[in-house]
């Protein structure tokens, strides 16, 4: 992230801090389908009900005021579609996409979380034997670049004037291991 800002009151001391965050609701869709006995294919959709995360308020110990700062975030989906093709009765590889709505609008953008819309791509494996299984996957998420074009707001006695997001990228790694019951 790149940010101009400029802060006239440049001393802060050390104090505790206590918050609350209301965390949304989401709703899941899907489907899948075996073509065949060795491939099968899920879509899916998620409704998340951010709107509920509406501010952040901040209680503190010492001398600060308590601060309260409006998030009226927005309900958002998330689509996705994966693909697992089994090669033999041992191993599996497996793939997917995930498109995800930021749920931030622009005059609410911040510091804190400066995300925009996501894309997910995935590949990975899977290794069968007896009643268990391992799986790695690998995935690339790269994030829509956005402007925070936010309300004038005091930062610590000081403004920000502009703040632009570049090159978000992740790479995410997971590891399962599964044990079906009989």
């Amino acid at each position: 992230m790149d940010a101009d800002v400029d802060l006239k009151n440049g001393g802060t001391r050390s104090t505790k801090a206590h918050g609350a965050v209301t965390l949304p609701d989401s709703l899941t869709f899907g489907f899948g389908h075996r073509f065949n006995e060795n491939t099968r294919a899920e879509i899916g959709a998620t409704y998340t009900k951010w709107s509920t995360y509406d501010k952040l308020e901040m209680t503190y110990d010492d001398y600060l005021p308590t601060s309260s700062d409006p998030k009226n975030w927005e309900d958002v989906w998330r689509y996705q579609v994966g693909i697992e093709h089994k090669i033999n009765d041992t191993w599996s590889i497996m793939g997917g996409y995930a498109y995800d709505n930021s749920p931030i609008p622009d005059e609410y953008m911040d510091f804190a979380v400066p995300t925009g819309d996501r894309q997910t791509l995935s590949i990975g494996f899977k290794r069968r034997s007896g009643n268990s299984e391992l799986a790695f996957a690998w995935g690339y998420m790269w994030v829509k670049d956005r402007v925070i074009k936010a309300k004038a707001s005091d930062i610590y006695g000081g403004t920000f004037t502009t703040a632009d997001t570049h090159d978000s990228t992740s790479h995410i790694l997971s590891l399962s291991y599964i044990v079906h019951l009989k």
